[in-house]
């Protein structure tokens, strides 16, 4: 009965346009009340919590020599950067910083660094100082410590709703929302009542009154399915830097990393190594080279490509960053008029209206991050570094598809004919292939701009196979900045 009771509270605010159920594909369970706490009663109406009312710059000349002597662990000359902080959502910044806004709305929390004080009064204790959906954090909230599970997400009142000091009826209302609000959340405790950010207020608000968003609620069998990426910690390399096959100096190099683009960390090594996911593969990096960062895991369920320049947005509605024609977006969640998507090293949303879906497997490359990726059905099935096109035969961008796979033959151009073993033509000339010359390049964002090729697209020699087990004339390539 209190589910027919709230869903019948939900179809009103539907009927009255207050609020979107955002429809997905599931992934990702978190499990709501049983039937067992539905004993025919509303017990709401017993309880406070519920107010009854109507309201509703690159250098292009440099030399690039062998890999092995010219990517040390660090340069003579390096100097490390100072770290900064990370303000963007931070309510603790201060209101001079001219990045700050002037009043932080609801909307999705987003994962910042330093964040420590989540309100004046409500700090998080954790050791990162990061919300991780999933991980249980401990909350300090007007003097008293609650430990929560966190979520990176939002969620609608379905009635005007208190928000209290803790998560029960007995701590004491701060504020007051209207119903059909839009809020921020930040985590669930086990009594299931949610921490929140109402325009600014941070507490706690009682679970029976509000309907998660940016999830799909299945309800024949009462759960939830979240379907927002998860934060998980990740490094990013402050110089071009070696990976080796162990947490040492004296394992062999088996690539470097440079530029933005993060790699997940498996594990903290205790000489200050970090254990990576290079590629799907292990790799080692030293850590006096690399700053943490978190970036952002899960199932997707639709890829998209951008139909022409346009913006992405945070979950209030202001411009994160200009994105351009063709780039793919991985899509989490959606609205009638937006989809939740990452986009490279990003997150935020796009318009649809901007964006086409791609249908069945593509290869999706990226000239920024200098990496292919082959996505099918929700699923990242295949990554490797490459080496593109240098600045003056630049890769082509745009979407196209395999013409043919060829094997065993012979690249021929202006002053060159080079044998390759693997050959997928996309874009006249242009395809993908292996490239046992690039050795020690593949993923430098320096590189491929003096020292890329015509065009192509160049792989390492040791995935280029497993690459066209997964590729057919037919497949969809798109190319992208």
């Amino acid at each position: 009965m209190k589910n027919l009771k709230l869903r019948n509270r939900l179809l009103k605010l539907l009927i009255t346009g207050n609020i979107i159920i955002i429809i997905s594909t599931t992934v990702g369970m978190i499990k709501t009340k049983g039937n067992e706490k539905d004993n025919g009663k509303y017990p709401y109406i017993q309880e406070p919590e519920i107010i009854y009312s109507s309201n509703d710059n690159i250098d292009t000349t440099r030399e690039y020599p062998d890999a092995e002597t010219y990517y040390p662990e660090v340069p003579a000359d390096y100097t490390k950067p100072q770290e900064t902080m990370n303000l963007v959502n931070s309510p603790e910044s201060n209101s001079n910083i001219e990045t700050q806004k002037e009043q932080e709305p609801s909307g999705t929390i987003t994962f910042s660094e330093n964040i420590t004080k989540l309100s004046d009064n409500v700090s998080l204790l954790n050791e990162y100082g990061y919300i991780l959906e999933g991980n249980i954090n401990d909350i300090l909230s007007y003097g008293q410590t609650w430990q929560i599970t966190g979520i990176n997400g939002r969620a609608v009142s379905l009635t005007e709703l208190n928000i209290r000091k803790g998560p029960g009826t007995n701590h004491d209302v701060i504020a007051t929302m209207k119903n059909g609000a839009t809020i921020g959340i930040y985590g669930r405790t086990a009594n299931e009542w949610y921490l929140v950010n109402y325009n600014g207020v941070v507490g706690f608000v009682s679970g029976d009154y509000i309907q998660l968003l940016d999830v799909n609620y299945d309800e024949a069998n009462n759960v939830i399915y979240s379907v927002l990426p998860k934060a998980e910690l990740a490094i990013q390399p402050t110089t071009k830097l070696n990976v080796r096959s162990g947490n040492g100096t004296s394992y062999d190099k088996i690539g470097l990393i440079s530029g933005e683009r993060k790699y997940k960390v498996i594990e903290k090594c205790n000489n200050g190594w970090y254990h990576i996911d290079y590629n799907g593969k292990d790799g080692f990096v030293s850590g006096d080279y690399v700053k943490e960062n978190y970036m952002l895991f899960g199932d997707f369920y639709r890829f998209v490509y951008l139909k022409n320049d346009t913006y992405l947005y945070d979950g209030d509605g202001y411009q994160k960053r200009v994105l351009s024609k063709y780039e793919g977006g991985k899509v989490y969640s959606e609205d009638e008029t937006r989809y939740l998507v990452s986009v490279g090293e990003d997150y935020g949303y796009v318009n649809k209206s901007d964006c086409k879906i791609i249908e069945g497997k593509v290869i999706n490359i990226d000239l920024n991050l200098q990496q292919l990726e082959i996505i099918s059905d929700g699923k990242v099935i295949l990554t490797t570094d490459i080496v593109s096109g240098k600045d003056s035969t630049p890769s082509d961008q745009g979407f196209f598809e395999i013409k043919s796979t060829k094997r065993d033959t012979y690249l021929v151009g202006p002053g060159y004919k080079t044998f390759v073993n693997y050959f997928g033509p996309y874009n006249g000339g242009e395809g993908i292939h292996d490239a046992k010359w690039q050795h020690g390049h593949f993923g430098d964002v320096d590189y491929y701009h003096k020292g890329g090729s015509h065009g192509c697209i160049n792989m390492p020699p040791e995935i280029t196979p497993e690459v066209f087990d997964n590729v057919s004339k037919g497949t969809l390539v798109l190319v992208h900045k």
